[in-house]
């Protein structure tokens, strides 16, 4: 995954300040039943459906979100940790299944830039020249 994020970061695939949104329906690891739980919470909390794309090449710092900064306690986050937090939010009963060292808990998979999830804008990148 962080290889990804660099790939995107050094090719400036997407645009600092960009709107990147997150689909929970993309997890293949998450049960259906939690994917409903993270629709109905994000219904209930728009203001987390969306995270600024900063650019900054620091660890953790990939997304920025006023929202997650009022309720989680930083607003500057990477993917993954964002959308865990989302997760614990939305399914609190499933914190042991949401360590960010999981197999296959990659937030590349959940969050989207114009259609696109991150993996797969990374991946088309590692086509290009």
């Amino acid at each position: 995954m962080a290889n990804d994020m660099r790939t995107i970061k050094d090719r400036g695939l997407i645009p600092e300040g960009a709107e990147v949104t997150v689909n929970p329906d993309l997890c293949d690891i998450i049960p259906e039943a939690n994917k409903r739980e993270i629709r109905e919470w994000l219904r209930r909390h728009p203001e987390f459906e969306a995270a600024v794309w900063t650019g900054d090449r620091r660890p953790g710092r990939t997304l920025y979100s006023a929202a997650a900064g009022e309720r989680f306690g930083a607003e500057s986050w990477s993917a993954t940790e964002l959308f865990r937090q989302v997760y614990l939010a939305a399914c609190p009963e499933r914190k042991h299944t949401v360590d960010r060292r999981s197999p296959g808990f990659h937030a590349r998979n959940i969050w989207t830039y114009e259609g696109a999830t991150l993996k797969q804008i990374a991946e088309r990148a590692a086509e290009l020249p």
